[in-house]
């Protein structure tokens, strides 16, 4: 408000009030802390559907002494149009592949809760293409991204009501290439006899071929070469039970970064027994009384001493329940004549050289009667004489 006339004398003391109308003049609402001279219209003041009206009262007094009265004048009534604050967006984040950028909207009008699209976009060969639109402010660097500057474009309405279109960051600066290390992990049972296999997995790539590998085997708290293991794949041999297993390979991503990796070792090893196995033979080539029988023991865990060994040979006559008749470190057994027509088998007892005890029994065999000689009997045969 500039100023103030009276026909009766400019006033010396004028106090103001503000005031606000929101329905074209119908009713009027005192600003609060609006006194002063001037007042400073709020953004919030006026939507993009509503105008706001303002006025001034001036109140002041006139004459002196008892004749003193309080006159007021009201300044002319003016309206407020909508004045839209654009908004803003920048990014935050490492510019290298790999990383997270973050877009932040910031609007004087009020920046929505939700509704605001992301449009994340690239600068190749000289033109802006969208890579990502959606409702997420992230935005995760590829590889393909490296070299290579990024923005995002902020579509919203803001609390004012005033839509926000394509609102455009500063660019990043170009993205660096960042190399994505690789991880090696051995699939496979971790038991004696199975086959492990080391699988890569690469961000940036896993190789197709060209990797070389080294397993190793954790000996004495190091970690030593396994000689000639140097395969994709490793049998683990029946001597491993306890022990852990890594595998180092060294590879070429898709990307061209040369890697060096390490795979977590493996659990102990689990123990297998490999059972042995007996048979019998038997001196003659016949299971007949008088014949020596022989245990034949085998075991690929390996086998003890002779005289570690116990053999127990038994009988039976029904196959079902059986008769140790010798029990002993030998591995012989000489047919008795009261075997005939029963079964003999042998059952033999030993801890291999893994440490597993082992209890293995031979397939039985029938004791054969002997063979019967019949003597050679003389037919009667008719003699015929001739005279000559």
């Amino acid at each position: 408000m500039t100023g103030i006339t009276d026909p009766d004398g400019a006033p010396k003391k004028v106090s103001y009030q503000w005031y606000v109308s929101y329905d074209e003049g119908a009713t009027w609402q005192a600003i609060s802390g609006a006194t002063a001279t001037s007042y400073a219209i709020p953004y919030s003041s006026s939507t993009s559907s509503t105008t706001a009206l303002y006025k001034v009262v001036a109140s002041y007094p006139e004459g002196s002494g008892k004749n003193a009265v309080t006159d007021s004048a009201t300044s002319a009534i003016f309206s407020v149009n909508d004045v839209n604050q654009t908004g803003s967006v920048a990014i935050s984040g490492t510019a290298a592949t790999g990383q997270a950028l973050t877009a932040t909207v910031t609007d004087a009008d009020g920046v929505p809760a939700n509704g605001i699209v992301y449009s994340w976009q690239v600068l190749t060969n000289g033109t802006w293409v969208t890579v990502q639109s959606s409702s997420s402010n992230q935005y995760t660097l590829a590889y393909a991204d490296g070299g290579k500057q990024v923005r995002v474009l902020a579509s919203y309405t803001d609390s004012q009501g005033h839509v926000e279109t394509g609102i455009t960051s500063a660019p990043t600066a170009l993205v660096t290439i960042v190399n994505q290390p690789g991880f090696v992990a051995i699939n496979g049972v971790q038991a004696e006899g199975q086959v492990l296999t080391a699988v890569i997995s690469d961000p940036d790539g896993a190789p197709t071929g060209g990797a070389t590998y080294q397993w190793q085997v954790l000996s004495g708290g190091k970690w030593q070469n396994v000689a000639g293991a140097t395969s994709q794949t490793y049998a683990l041999p029946y001597d491993a039970s306890g022990k852990q297993f890594r595998v180092l390979v060294t590879y070429v991503d898709g990307h061209g970064n040369s890697e060096s990796l390490a795979s977590i070792a493996t659990n102990a090893i689990t123990d297998v027994d490999r059972v042995g196995a007996v048979t019998m033979t038997s001196s003659t080539g016949q299971f007949l009384a008088g014949a020596v029988l022989t245990a034949q023991l085998s075991d690929a865990d390996g086998l003890p001493k002779v005289t570690k060994i116990t053999y127990r040979w038994q009988v039976s006559v029904d196959g079902v329940s059986w008769t140790t008749v010798q029990s002993s470190t030998s591995s012989q057994y000489t047919i008795n004549s009261s075997d005939t027509g029963k079964e003999v088998r042998v059952v033999a007892s030993y801890t291999d050289l893994q440490g597993h005890s082992e209890i293995v029994t031979a397939d039985p065999v029938i004791v054969a009667p002997p063979a019967i000689n019949h003597p050679p009997v003389v037919q009667n045969v008719l003699l015929l004489a001739t005279e000559d």
